[in-house]
């Protein structure tokens, strides 16, 4: 994939993101109380969620049978606990004419930005999105995926459509054990029925 300069791949899926989260999020009175009790580690992978579904179309991050109430969502993109290590540079920030020291969070926010590396599974098409920053998150690398790297290489997250799908197979088996049996218990009392039929004619 060609990656016009301003812009971020995101590939089909595994994609891996270092960004920078600020520890003063310039979010407003709503945002803040909206967000209440929500811990910065969520707010990260909610960002990213919500940043691909709204900004690269064809892309699909998010649970297929999720509810998608805020608060529920972003389960699906992993903090990795430390950088990634033997994956090439697909793009930088650089590119977008972000370089250098960049002010993230409200006005007076003096704290340094939080560091993070994440990882998200694509279930969408492979697609652009303008470079992902805002005032409070700027992705710093865009990793290239590898077919030999375990970070990238592994199988997708688990969904809530997994538990769904074995649940519905889980019902409809024993639906199926049910009527089974009440077929074979009508079976078996129709016989006795007719046993007991050809008994009384005979008598």
């Amino acid at each position: 994939m060609t990656t016009p300069a301003g812009f971020a791949p995101i590939f089909a899926g595994w994609n891996v993101w270092d960004l920078y989260q600020t520890t003063s999020p310039d979010e407003g009175i709503l945002g803040t109380l909206w967000h209440a009790g929500i811990s910065p580690e969520q707010l990260a992978k909610l960002w990213v969620e919500n940043w691909v579904e709204k900004n690269a179309p064809g892309a699909n991050v998010s649970d297929p049978v999720n509810p998608n109430p805020e608060h529920f969502r972003g389960d699906e993109v992993q903090i990795l606990p430390v950088k990634p290590t033997g994956l090439n540079i697909a793009a930088g920030r650089e590119s977008a004419g972000l370089g250098g020291e960049q002010h993230l969070g409200t006005v007076d926010a003096t704290g340094a930005p939080i560091s993070r590396s994440v990882r998200f599974y694509n279930r969408g098409e492979a697609a652009l999105t303008p470079w992902p920053h805002d005032q409070n998150f700027l992705v710093d690398v865009v990793y290239e995926p590898s077919k030999t790297n375990p970070i990238t290489n592994s199988a997708p997250p688990a969904t809530a459509g997994g538990a769904v799908k074995d649940a519905a197979e889980a019902a409809a088996h024993a639906l199926n054990e049910i009527v089974t049996v009440a077929a074979w218990g009508l079976g078996a009392v129709a016989a006795i029925m007719l046993l007991s039929k050809i008994r009384s004619s005979r008598s």
